[in-house]
């Protein structure tokens, strides 16, 4: 048996047997110091067994695991953890400079290089035992709040370690059910990172006119949308956006200092709770009929705002960047007008795309129908956005609720989806809208089919601001 030290001593015994007459007696003697003596009650052999312990002291060492939730580590992080007696009474332990020692607690600290940080070690002894062969300690680990603004602090933990004489041996074993906290990972902290702040912007556009100066009721209106954002949990549908997303510059506008008939606008307050770049698209709403002779700018304008987190809970002041000025100054629109340009010419613009899903064909053909459901004898201006998306440009001159049909599917199962105040009719598609086809439309896979659709949404914002550009290419 492991621990225990046996008695190796021999005794020798002499049994003397005798007989008078038919009475048989018996006597026992044990040899001492070369004599038999009788062996009675006063004398029986004894023998002693020690158990021993070897080593007669024992370590607990306690690791935990620290792990953030909604930010990365920064250098400056510190996370300091305290372990004590649930009873208070004080732990031993030791260091290298001051030895063996009690103390009313044991401290560690959590950083970026150091996820898994250990305690000093806890020492037992046989002698803390008694005459048990085993005794039971709780402890409580809790997080000291050291500054670290911003977090939400995981709950104290309650642990138990048990202190075991057996086989020679002292040990320690780890709560309850295999747990072991000398490893980490079952002894964890979470710290959840939430952003109590907000802040607030403002994007402004720059508006221009070139060959005649603003007069009293000139109005030009503009359209902001979201794009995209590395924010990871939020859908593009919840970019945040101004109340309004529309605005107009018009002869009243704030005049942009240092350039020349140049007016200025900006959207309503922006309100961001995450941090994250946002990604935004403004154009210019081109009138449904168009100045005559005023070239509309149709471009769509990129905006990026940058709102950085200060890692304590608050967030720093969004900074923005334009792409056609490639600073903080917004983009500068401009409308040229030429009094001599496209006279008495169609004005109207119905479009709408053509998405792909597969392989593209050019054997495709369009029909364009009046309102009363008759043919109307128009070509169309086809604009190849990239081999997946085609931009469907109809010039018409009167307004009205006109319609489009697909002529040719070769093996495509055309998906119509219409925009505005019409219903979705199988096979028509309204100004605005869109007819997605499919080589192999997939199953089941929604997902898929929606990040399609989002993708055409996004590439539509531009249609209508191509209202001018059939008038300046006539």
């Amino acid at each position: 048996l492991q621990g225990w030290k046996y008695d190796d001593h021999k005794y020798l015994f002499k049994v003397e047997v005798t007989q008078i007459g038919e009475t048989v007696n018996t006597k026992i003697f044990k040899r001492e110091n070369n004599n038999w003596v009788p062996y009675t009650t006063e004398n029986l052999v004894q023998f002693q067994n020690t158990y021993a312990v070897d080593p007669p002291t024992v370590e607990a060492n306690i690791m935990l695991l620290k792990v953030l939730s909604g930010r990365d580590w920064l250098e400056t992080d510190e996370f300091v953890f305290r372990l004590k007696n649930s009873d208070g009474s004080p732990i031993r332990t030791s260091d290298k400079d001051q030895g063996e020692k009690m103390v009313p607690y044991l401290e560690t600290t959590a950083r970026k290089g150091n996820r898994t940080p250990a305690f000093p070690p806890i020492i037992f002894k046989l002698e803390d035992l008694g005459s048990a062969q085993s005794k039971v300690y709780r402890y409580t680990v809790e997080e000291i709040s050291q500054g670290n603004t911003g977090f939400i602090h995981d709950r104290p933990k309650e642990i138990k370690v048990t202190l075991i004489n057996g086989d020679g041996k002292l040990r320690v074993t780890y709560g309850e059910g295999g747990s072991n906290y000398s490893i980490p990972g079952d002894l964890r902290f979470i710290n959840r990172y939430e952003i109590k702040d907000e802040k607030k912007a403002k994007i402004g556009i720059f508006k221009k006119l070139e060959n005649r100066p603003w007069k009293s009721g000139d109005a030009f209106s503009f359209q902001i949308d979201a794009l995209s954002t590395t924010v990871d949990d939020m859908a593009p549908e919840d970019i945040p956006l101004p109340v309004s997303r529309t605005i107009q510059i018009t002869a009243n506008s704030e005049d942009v200092s240092g350039q020349i008939n140049t007016k200025a606008g900006y959207f309503g307050e922006i309100t961001y709770t995450k941090p994250g770049k946002y990604w935004y698209v403004i154009e210019e709403i081109i009138p449904e009929h168009v100045e005559k002779g005023m070239e509309y700018d149709i471009h769509g304008y990129l905006v990026e705002v940058n709102v950085e987190d200060n890692g304590d809970g608050t967030l720093k002041e969004p900074t923005f960047w334009y792409s056609s000025t490639e600073s903080e100054r917004p983009s500068v629109v401009v409308n040229t007008y030429n009094k001599d340009k496209d006279k008495d010419k169609d004005s109207y613009l119905f479009s709408f795309a053509k998405q792909w899903y597969g392989v593209p064909t050019d054997n495709v053909s369009f029909t364009l129908y009046n309102p009363d459901g008759t043919e109307r004898k128009h070509s169309p201006v086809i604009i190849k956005e990239s081999d997946k998306l085609w931009i469907i440009k109809y010039w018409l001159s009167s307004p009205g609720d006109y319609y489009a049909v697909e002529n040719a599917s070769n093996g495509y199962t055309p998906v119509y989806q219409n925009r505005g105040t019409h219903e979705e009719v199988q096979d028509r598609v309204y100004n605005g809208g869109r007819i997605i086809n499919y080589q192999a439309p997939p199953t089941g896979d929604k997902n898929h089919l929606n990040a399609l659709f989002i993708i055409a949404g996004i590439c539509l914002t531009g249609i209508l601001i191509y209202a001018g550009r059939k008038q300046n290419e006539k």
